[in-house]
C-alpha cells in the first residue's frame, strides 16, 4: 500500500507541475523510496539489518560480527560471521557452522557425535584412489595416556543373537596378498591384542585349508609363538587333534629332545647307553651232573677233578649294539686257572640248530686270591632277536680256589617307539 500511494503521489505531481518543479520533486520521491525500502528490509529480517542479494553466480548473505540470538522464530536463517569467515544456519541446536568441501579434503566440526537408525552403515566412505596410503577412513591420536585409540569400535548389545564385532576387517582378495585386520607396533608392545573374561582372546578359523593362527619369526632371538599361564598348575597350551612339529631334523620314529636347560628341543634319535650286571646266580651248569656251589660271592665247581662250564641267557633289546662284555672271576690257584669265555648265538632258522661262538677267548692263569679279575671283549655286535637267541658261557676247572662272580654287558640302543 505504501508503494502504491507513492506511485499515485508521483503521478499527480509530475502531471500537474511545471517543468521547473519536476527535478526537485523527483529528488524528494527517490529519497522517500530509499527510506521505505530500508524499513521494509528491516521488517523482513528482524534483527538482521542487512539484505540478501541474489547474483547470477553467487548469493550474498547478511554479514554479522557476532552471532545474534537463535529463537524458534529464527530457525532457517543464514548469516555470514566475519570474525571467522564462516556461514552459520540457525536451527534446533543453535547456530551451526556450514562447513564446505574443497575437493580432496573436507572437515567436520569436532568433536562430532551423531546417531540414527539406518538399514545400512551410518557413515560410509569409499576411496577410489590407488595410492599407497589411500585409506577409506584414517583415525589417529596423539594421546600418550592408557586407553588412547586411533580408531575405537564398540558393539553395545549385551545379548546378541549372533556374532557381532566392535571392529570388523574384510579383505576381498582372492589371492594370498592382504590382511583382513593388520596391526603394527614400532616398539616392544603387541601389534594385535585380544582379551576376554571367559571367552577366547584371539580366535582364528579356516574352513578348508590354510592356518587358523600363524606366527612367523625372522630372527634367531625371536619367537614365532609363546604360550604362558602365570598361575601355578594352569594350562599354557591345550590341543585337540594331531600335532605336527616340522623342521629341526623331523623324521619318522624320532623324538623331541631338549638340548639345554631351557627346554630347546629338536627332533633326534635317542640313543641310550645301558649297563647290565648278570650275577653268578643267573648261571647254571652246562652239564647237569656237574656239581656247582653258589656261595656269598659266586660259583665254584666242587668235583674232585676235571672241568665244567656255566651259561646264562643274554636278553637285550632288538637292534641294540653290544659295545663290551666282561667276565668277573677270582683266580686263587697257583697251578690251575680259568679256561675260557664265549658269547654264543642260536639261529633257529638254520639247520642243524646249535649254539655257535660269536666271540670267545682263553683266560691266562694268575695267582691272586684277593683280587677280582676280568676278561672279555670290546665289540660292535648288533642284536637280532628276530632269528637269534644269545647266551654267555664261562668254563673253569673243578677247584674251590677258582670262583666265577658274574658278567657285565654294555650296550647302546636307539629309542624309536
Amino acid at each position: 500500500m505504501i508503494i502504491e500511494e507513492f506511485l499515485i503521489f508521483f503521478s499527480n505531481q509530475f502531471c500537474c507541475c511545471e517543468k521547473s518543479k519536476i527535478s526537485s520533486k523527483l529528488y524528494l520521491f527517490m529519497k522517500i523510496v530509499r527510506i521505505v525500502g530500508a524499513l521494509l528490509l528491516m521488517a523482513n529480517f528482524g534483527s538482521f539489518a542487512q539484505s540478501v542479494t541474489i547474483n547470477p553466480q553467487s548469493l550474498d548473505l547478511p554479514k554479522v560480527t557476532n552471532l545474534p540470538g537463535c529463537a524458534v522464530a529464527d530457525y532457517g536463517k543464514v548469516v555470514f560471521l566475519t570474525s571467522n569467515n564462516k556461514a552459520y544456519v540457525c536451527g534446533g541446536s543453535g547456530w551451526v557452522a556450514v562447513e564446505t568441501s574443497t575437493g580432496s579434503s573436507g572437515s567436520l566440526t569436532l568433536p562430532y557425535s551423531g546417531s540414527g537408525a539406518f538399514s545400512a552403515g551410518g557413515l560410509s566412505v569409499l576411496n577410489t584412489a590407488g595410492g599407497l596410503n589411500s585409506a577409506g577412513i584414517q583415525g589417529m591420536t596423539m594421546s600418550a595416556i592408557n586407553g588412547a585409540n586411533g580408531v575405537l569400535g564398540n558393539a553395545f548389545e549385551t545379548a546378541p543373537s549372533g556374532n557381532t564385532a566392535g571392529v570388523a576387517g574384510i579383505n576381498n582378495s582372492l589371492n594370498a596378498n592382504g590382511y583382513g585386520v593388520y596391526g603394527k607396533h614400532d616398539g616392544g608392545g603387541a601389534a594385535v591384542y585380544g582379551t576376554t573374561n571367559i571367552g577366547k582372546g584371539v580366535y582364528g578359523h579356516t574352513a578348508t585349508s590354510g592356518d587358523a593362527v600363524f606366527g612367523l619369526a625372522s630372527n634367531i632371538n625371536a619367537r614365532a609363538g609363546v604360550f604362558e599361564n602365570t598361575v601355578a598348575g594352569g594350562i599354557a597350551l591345550r590341543t585337540a587333534g594331531t600335532l605336527r612339529f616340522e623342521g629341526q631334523n623331523a623324521a619318522a620314529g624320532r623324538f623331541l629332545r631338549s638340548g639345554d636347560n631351557l627346554g630347546t628341543a629338536s627332533w633326534s634319535n635317542i640313543t641310550r647307553t645301558e649297563v647290565i650286571k648278570i650275577p653268578a646266580a643267573a648261571f647254571v651248569a652246562h652239564i647237569s651232573t656237574n656239581s656247582i656251589t653258589h656261595d656269598n660271592q659266586g660259583i665254584v665247581f666242587t668235583g674232585s677233578s676235571g672241568s665244567g662250564s656255566v651259561h646264562a641267557p643274554l636278553t637285550l633289546p632288538n637292534g641294540a649294539t653290544v659295545t663290551q662284555i666282561l667276565f668277573y672271576y677270582i683266580d686263587g690257584d697257583a697251578t690251575l686257572g680259568m679256561i675260557s669265555w664265549a658269547i654264543q648265538k642260536f639261529d633257529h632258522t638254520v639247520l642243524p640248530q646249535a649254539y655257535s661262538n660269536i666271540f670267545s677267548g682263553t683266560i691266562p692263569n694268575v695267582n691272586d686270591p684277593f683280587g677280582i679279575r676280568t676278561q672279555g671283549v670290546n665289540t660292535t655286535l648288533v642284536i637280532d632277536n628276530t632269528i637269534n637267541f644269545y647266551r654267555l658261557v664261562f668254563a673253569m676247572p673243578f677247584d674251590t680256589d677258582l670262583k666265577f662272580l658274574g658278567a657285565e654287558v654294555r650296550y647302546n640302543y636307539q629309542v624309536n617307539n
